[in-house]
């Protein structure tokens, strides 16, 4: 019902400007002064008859939904800001993680803590910590990127069917639209646990601060920089 009032609306204001047309003999510039809130409503057609043929388009199962927060987080824009939010990741936990083991040799506190027989419970707490500043740079790295999407567009009907969105279309209707963000967020925690392995390795093993941020730069930020540039030119 919806739909054909729709649809007939734009017909009506199709035929109004159509009119208009006709008698100021295709002025544009009387047209726009005659006819400009006809003109302005009638732009938003493009934007119905998109929505219509997503409608129509449905099979058994699947939902309308709004799709332009998805498409805004899941399409070219939203790959762009994950590569971003990942070098962002990368950058916040090099810099938190590297002094774990390197600034306690480079003191000579490490010798004491082997003295005093603390060498494993230092560790465990240190890993521990790790964990807390990964959790803390995921939260920062990916949490506004979902928080303006949110507030702009919205992220509705997450329970859905993820193959209602034509860019899951090729998706089993087994999936669902909140298990893609799930799966999305757990190879974001994977990534981020692999960096903060590798930055604590660097950490222990060099024993250095400045070896520790430069060798983990140039394995873990600088490849992600060198892609985010490519998909440029």
């Amino acid at each position: 019902m919806f739909l054909a009032e729709e649809e007939e609306h734009f017909n009506v204001l199709r035929k109004k400007l159509e009119h208009y047309l006709e008698i100021t003999g295709n002025d544009e510039m009387l047209v726009g002064l005659l006819a400009g809130d006809i003109i302005i409503e009638l732009r938003k057609e493009e934007a119905f008859r998109e929505a219509k043929a997503q409608y129509e388009g449905l099979e058994d199962g699947q939902e309308y939904i709004y799709k332009t927060g998805y498409e805004r987080l899941y399409q070219s824009t939203g790959i762009q800001d994950d590569i971003i939010n990942l070098a962002k990741l990368m950058f916040f936990l090099i810099i938190a993680l590297a002094g774990t083991f390197s600034i306690e040799q480079e003191t000579g506190v490490a010798v004491l803590q082997v003295a005093a027989g603390k060498t494993k419970a230092v560790a465990r707490k240190k890993l521990i910590h790790a964990g807390c500043v990964l959790l803390l740079a995921l939260m920062i790295a990916y949490l506004p990127q979902y928080i303006a999407v949110a507030n702009a567009y919205g992220i509705p009907q997450v329970t859905a069917q993820a193959n209602s969105l034509s860019i899951f279309s090729k998706l089993s209707y087994r999936w669902h639209i909140w298990e893609i963000i799930l799966v999305q967020n757990f190879i974001r925690l994977a990534l981020g646990f692999f960096a903060a392995a590798v930055i604590l390795l660097l950490s222990r093993k060099t024993g250095s601060l400045i070896s520790t941020l430069l060798l983990s730069m140039g394995i873990l930020l600088i490849p992600i920089i060198a892609v985010f540039f490519l998909m440029h030119f």
